[in-house]
């Protein structure tokens, strides 16, 4: 299919991972891992053929710490095992860019260099930009946000304070706002996920689980995308 020329930016809540895998009677890190190893990769590949110039997806938020460390344990070695060699190879076949943003620093060192390090060996790639949400909070991206521009502009007045600063200085600054912004597992809300850029994303709700999410489901909902009207107020 093609791209709506209107589409640049679609972002995925991962949901229902622990759901999908409670359901086959399997560990909550099954879910975990079969959506980062299968599903991940397979959308990714099929959006980054279709052209979308931009994908970001929430692994771990803010609150997924309060999880049992069972849980929270299996999750850091998952994302250990993207291996930075492996990855950037992957990335570079289907010329990625790949960015982390979140609280970063919330993770153990080694994982940032991991992050760090995905980042610099993808940045001069021009393909999709794919961004991984990590330890992420609308909340929490908002007040690191006014507390960088504050810092920036230590003599900053009420007037100056623009739109266009804020978002200058947002985690996802250079990229657009989102276009579609995808939630499966049947869950209406979109949970503090980039509540700034997603002013007027077109949402979508489909019932499957993450893991069970195909290329398919993504094209029909791109093709609903397409027919609506978008009027951003006007």
């Amino acid at each position: 299919m093609n791209l709506p020329d209107n589409l640049h930016h679609l972002a995925i809540i991962c949901d229902g991972n622990r759901r999908w895998a409670r359901a086959k009677g399997l560990p909550p890190i099954a879910g975990h891992t079969y959506a980062v190893n299968k599903t991940g990769p397979k959308l990714i590949t099929h959006l980054s053929k279709l052209g979308l110039p931009y994908l970001t997806v929430w692994l771990f938020s803010t609150e997924n710490w309060h999880r049992s460390q069972e849980e929270v344990s299996g999750l850091m070695q998952l994302f250990r095992s993207f291996g930075v060699a492996k990855l950037t190879q992957e990335a570079n076949k289907l010329n990625l860019r790949l960015r982390f943003i979140g609280r970063l620093t919330d993770f153990d060192p080694d994982l940032q260099d991991i992050f760090r390090s995905l980042t610099a060996n993808t940045k001069n790639n021009t393909g999709m930009t794919v961004t991984a949400a990590m330890s992420y909070g609308g909340h929490d991206e908002l007040t690191r946000t006014f507390q960088k521009v504050l810092a920036s502009h230590p003599r900053l007045t009420p007037q100056k304070i623009t739109p266009d600063l804020i978002a200058k200085h947002l985690d996802t600054a250079g990229i657009p706002d989102i276009d579609i912004l995808l939630r499966p597992g049947g869950e209406q809300r979109l949970s503090g996920f980039l509540p700034w850029q997603s002013t007027y994303a077109e949402l979508f709700f489909p019932p499957e689980y993450f893991p069970d999410l195909t290329p398919a489901k993504i094209d029909e909902v791109i093709a609903h995308f397409a027919k609506r009207e978008r009027r951003f107020g006007k």
